[in-house]
């Protein structure tokens, strides 16, 4: 964990800004084709996301090297970075 932070404090001109830092998270949105009631999808409207598009959500939390360390994907597009960190 010291050797990641080490990186995250010398990587970029912040010159030790983000100091103790492990990760960087983020989330967003996958384009997907609509989903089919047919395949079993109760609730497809849960996939519509608020910028027009259906998707799922994606957390990824990445080490200095930009290697991900974790990611989620069992997250709707409609469901907000938040929430869908809180379930993964």
């Amino acid at each position: 964990m010291k050797e990641v932070a080490k990186g995250f404090s010398q990587t970029g001109s912040h010159n030790g800004i983000i100091a103790g830092c492990i990760g960087a998270i983020d989330g967003w949105l996958v384009k997907i084709r609509c989903p089919k009631t047919s395949d079993g999808f109760k609730n497809i409207t849960g996939f519509y996301c608020r910028k027009g598009f259906y998707a799922v959500n994606v957390q990824a939390i990445v080490n200095y090297n930009k290697e991900v360390l974790f990611r989620s994907i069992m997250c709707r597009g409609s469901e907000h970075d938040s929430s869908a960190f809180k379930r993964s």
